[in-house]
């Protein structure tokens, strides 16, 4: 895949890196694609992706238990109780504040910003995995 975008490491490193820092996050070095890279604490893991939206080309961030099992988004937006309204609107208000929402590095910086509105108890682990694992079973 050729994605037309040489800074996605500076840019990351410039934004998410410094926000997830905060957390006691580090990289995991490990053979992963140009456009991606995963960070992980005691609590968690994070993947930012330029290619998980594929065939849209976008930056956009999952969570990973510490052994890498996939936590669904809409099952976590439910076990965090994030209102779906209230996450829509601050794209939204984020957008109309940003003016290019399309550059690669305002994208970042929304996901820090997202992160960090609704998805703290997760970075700081007051909500663990074993939490998640609890809810997941109860949502089937």
């Amino acid at each position: 895949m050729n994605i037309d975008y040489k800074n996605f490491k500076k840019d990351l490193n410039s934004t998410i890196r410094i926000y997830l820092d905060e957390y006691d996050f580090f990289e995991v070095l490990q053979k992963e694609s140009e456009f991606e890279k995963i960070y992980m604490n005691n609590y968690w893991s994070i993947k930012i992706s330029m290619l998980s939206l594929f065939p849209h080309i976008s930056v956009s961030f999952s969570f990973y238990s510490l052994t890498g099992e996939y936590c669904k988004p809409n099952i976590l937006v439910d076990f965090l109780k994030i209102d779906k309204i209230e996450l829509s609107d601050h794209f939204s208000e984020f957008s109309r504040r940003e003016k290019d929402i399309n550059d690669y590095k305002t994208q970042m910086m929304y996901v820090c910003e997202c992160i960090d509105r609704f998805y703290k108890p997760l970075l700081n682990g007051q909500k663990k995995y074993s939490d998640y694992l609890k809810f997941e079973d109860q949502y089937k």
